[in-house]
């Protein structure tokens, strides 16, 4: 996987990998969003929001993942969602760049696509970053790798 030059969103730079084309997104607390197609089709995209609510500013990472353990939040959200949801894993994940994540994984299904999203939850700065991915189930190992080395990539 090779790295095109650094791109700066405010306080965050991120390397954005040479396979990724960066794409529009309004959404609010959208910062940093890319998709990689494959004979035109999107068959992965990776997203990071950026959540300044105040009530990070009081809550340590620590205490952020450790909430969303004892918590059935994500599962009964997907579940609603999502047809065919199932959670694939649920765990904390170090990186150098940031430090402990909440990781998860789940599988679902979309117009008879079978997809997989893997999303990297912590606190930084006072500010909740979720960095999501989605990709088909068909090129999750692949995708995983990239997304793992686009948050490694994070520099604030």
């Amino acid at each position: 996987l090779v790295f095109i030059p650094l791109v700066s969103f405010g306080q965050i730079n991120i390397d954005v990998p040479s396979d990724y084309s960066k794409i529009s997104n309004d959404e609010k607390g959208v910062i940093y969003s890319v998709q990689k197609i494959s004979d035109g089709i999107i068959v992965s995209n990776f997203i990071i929001k950026e959540n300044n609510y105040l009530s990070f500013g009081y809550m340590t990472n620590e205490e952020y993942i450790d909430n969303q353990f004892k918590s059935n939040e994500i599962e009964n959200a997907g579940n609603n969602f999502f047809s065919e949801f199932k959670m694939l894993m649920k765990k904390e994940f170090y990186f150098k760049s940031v430090g402990n994540t909440l990781l998860y994984s789940f599988r679902f299904k979309e117009n008879n696509n079978s997809l997989v999203n893997t999303v990297f939850q912590f606190i930084k700065n006072e500010k909740l970053y979720t960095c999501s991915g989605s990709t088909l189930k068909s090129v999750y190992r692949e995708s995983f790798n990239d997304y793992i080395k686009i948050v490694e990539s994070i520099k604030f």
